[in-house]
């Protein structure tokens, strides 16, 4: 149904090959470097930070069978993708970042994408799905913002 998807697939190294041509034309080997290698390896590192990184350190929001967290350093780095515990309670949601303070620019752009017609049917999970996830996640008897007893 989308030649320009299975275009892509087939010709995955078009695109970075493409830019490594167009940097190193305006700039030589400053711009390959500059303009690509570094770039590329900055974008690696902090995608293989998702997985490493929000499996060990960050924020538990939700019990989710696994050692997914939520890391503000990861999610900065990533345009959101740090919010990893949020996705993995709601894999199929586009949005990771689910309270107002966790900034989602992938899901930003998703939205403007959506508003220009080139995406469609985003889903989200309601604020009824996000406070039944947390009631399920609190130990019995705690409310969400009870202090520790002595």
């Amino acid at each position: 149904r989308y030649p320009e998807i299975h275009a892509l697939d087939r010709h995955h190294a078009v695109p970075g090959l493409a830019l490594l041509a167009g940097v190193s034309a305006l700039d030589g080997a400053a711009g390959a470097l500059w303009g690509f290698a570094v770039p590329t390896v900055l974008c690696w590192h902090a995608t293989f930070m998702v997985n490493s990184v929000c499996h060990a350190w960050g924020e538990r929001r939700f019990q989710t069978g696994d050692a997914s967290r939520n890391n503000a350093l990861v999610a900065l780095l990533t345009f959101g993708e740090g919010w990893h515990n949020n996705h993995h309670m709601f894999a199929w949601s586009a949005a990771q970042g689910l309270r107002w303070y966790e900034l989602d620019l992938s899901f930003a752009a998703l939205r403007a994408l959506e508003r220009c017609g080139l995406v469609w049917r985003l889903k989200v999970p309601t604020d009824e799905q996000i406070a039944r996830a947390e009631r399920k996640t609190r130990p019995p008897g705690r409310r969400p913002s009870a202090l520790p007893r002595d």
